[in-house]
C-alpha cells in the first residue's frame, strides 16, 4: 500500500508492504512488514520488522530527514517479554517490552539519545498512516494512526504505552 499528503510545502509519501507465510511455521520469517517515509523523495524513515512464527521479532528503523539525535535503532525479542538491541551501533541493555520508555538505558548505563522530530514530519505520519489504513480491507489488521515510538502530534501521552505490543497486530504493522 502506499499514500501521500503534503504538510508544510513538502510532499511526503509512504510505501508499506507485508506479507505473511503460513508455510514458514518451523522456520523462517513467518511475517514482514516495511514501511518507508520520504519527504519530497529524500528518506524520511524506514521500518523493517520480521517475526517468526515461533514469535520472535526483530525491529530495525533507519531515522533520515527530519529526525536528530539517532540514525539507526535495532530491537529484537526471542520471548515478547525482553528487547535487546541497539541505537547507532551502540548496545542497549536488555529491558521489559512493557517498560517505560525514560528507564531504558545504553548498556554502559548512560541514557538513550533524545530523538526529536521536524514538526512537519510528525504531523505527515499520522496524515500517511491514515491514508494507509484507508487501503486496508475489513479483514486485515488495522494500521496505527501513529507510531508508538513517535510523539503524538499533540505532544500529549508520551511516546511508548503499556500494551502487549509484540503481539498486536496494529503494533506488529508499526
Amino acid at each position: 500500500m502506499s499514500g501521500q499528503t503534503t504538510i508544510g510545502g513538502s510532499n511526503f509519501t509512504v510505501k508499506t508492504t507485508s506479507t505473511s507465510d503460513a508455510s514458514q511455521r518451523d522456520s523462517g520469517d513467518a511475517a514482514t512488514y516495511q514501511a518507508v517515509v520520504k519527504r519530497n523523495s529524500v528518506p524520511s524513515l524506514q521500518v523493517d520488522m520480521h517475526m517468526s512464527s515461533r514469535g520472535a521479532v526483530q525491529i530495525h528503523m533507519l531515522l533520515g530527514d527530519g529526525f536528530r539525535g539517532a540514525r539507526e535503532l535495532s530491537l529484537a525479542s526471542e520471548d515478547r517479554k525482553m528487547l535487546h538491541g541497539t541505537v547507532d551501533g551502540r548496545a542497549i541493555a536488555p529491558f521489559p517490552v512493557d517498560a517505560k520508555p525514560e528507564s531504558v538505558k545504553l548498556a554502559d548505563g548512560t541514557a538513550l539519545p533524545v530523538l526529536t522530530i521536524d514538526d512537519d514530519v510528525k504531523h505527515a505520519i499520522p496524515a500517511l498512516m491514515q491514508t494507509v489504513k484507508g487501503q486496508c480491507s475489513a479483514a486485515a489488521p488495522p494500521v496505527p494512526t501513529r507510531l508508538a515510538l513517535l510523539p503524538s502530534p499533540d505532544d500529549g501521552d508520551p511516546p511508548g504505552h503499556f500494551s502487549d505490543t509484540v503481539a498486536s497486530a496494529g503494533c506488529i504493522a508499526c
